[in-house]
């Protein structure tokens, strides 16, 4: 699904609610709103007992000329206004239409994640603290640069996010990338400190981008060509190391609220 496929729909959720937000409605305006709703819903594969009860919540009925499910026909503005099953005018208590609307939303914010190269967990984490500011910056580029499909500045971007994560540990600061990576690589309590294995440090320091990087000045654009796909593979390894470092390592510190 595209980005623009998502804020598609994003927007037919948003106009589906707020119909509901109307002071009168008509017969064929209702049938034709609950027709859309299930349609959007099916699009989303949500589950049929959400769907079910939905479409439960407007069964007519005896006399549908006056009642489709919260939808009450009104002599004195000729048209149907909108109560709950309780009577009054919201639909806290109608469950299933604040279930169906809920779930088209969660539905979609897991499609939108998975477009992502960044997990929304790892930016939330690091937001709050002012020690991982740098860190934080560059999760939040790293997305940018997904998004755009921007090769070049998700290739600097994750190297910075990389220098930032091994700079954690103060022996390793001076160093140049490929120097810091090589003495990680031979010393296994530096690596416990990271909480990283031999072989996820391998794979960072056997990547041409590192050493491309290191041979370009870093004032001047990159001048050679690396293809999205093997930009973004990096990026994504760069972005497990930090969730490696947080998750088991000794240098990361995020204090629980």
């Amino acid at each position: 699904m595209t980005n623009l496929e998502i804020e598609t729909l994003k927007k037919r959720i948003n106009d589906l609610e707020e119909f509901l937000n109307s002071t009168s409605f008509y017969r064929n305006g209702i049938f034709d709103w609950i027709a859309e709703c299930v349609a959007l819903f099916s699009e989303f594969e949500m589950n049929n007992e959400v769907i079910s009860g939905f479409m439960k919540t407007f069964d007519c009925n005896d006399n549908f000329a006056l009642s489709i499910g919260p939808f009450k026909y009104s002599n004195k503005n000729r048209a149907y206004v909108l109560f709950n099953s309780f009577g009054t005018k919201n639909l806290e208590k109608d469950y299933y239409i604040r279930i169906a609307f809920v779930s088209a939303r969660a539905i979609l914010r897991k499609e939108h994640a998975r477009k992502k190269i960044v997990p929304y967990f790892l930016v939330e984490l690091l937001s709050e603290s002012i020690k991982y500011s740098n860190i934080h910056s560059s999760l939040e580029l790293i997305e940018k640069n997904y998004s755009e499909r921007s090769a070049d500045s998700l290739l600097k971007n994750s190297i910075v996010l990389l220098e930032s994560i091994l700079n954690l540990e103060e022996t390793l600061r001076e160093e140049k990338l490929a120097l810091k990576l090589e003495k990680l690589m031979g010393n296994k309590k530096l690596r416990e400190k990271f909480g990283a294995s031999r072989d996820i440090i391998k794979a960072l320091n056997n990547s041409r981008v590192v050493r491309n990087i290191e041979v370009s000045h870093k004032d001047l654009p990159l001048e050679y060509d690396i293809p999205f796909l093997v930009v973004s593979g990096f990026a994504y390894l760069v972005i497990l190391f930090l969730e490696i470092v947080i998750s088991t390592g000794d240098l990361i510190e995020i204090k629980s609220t």
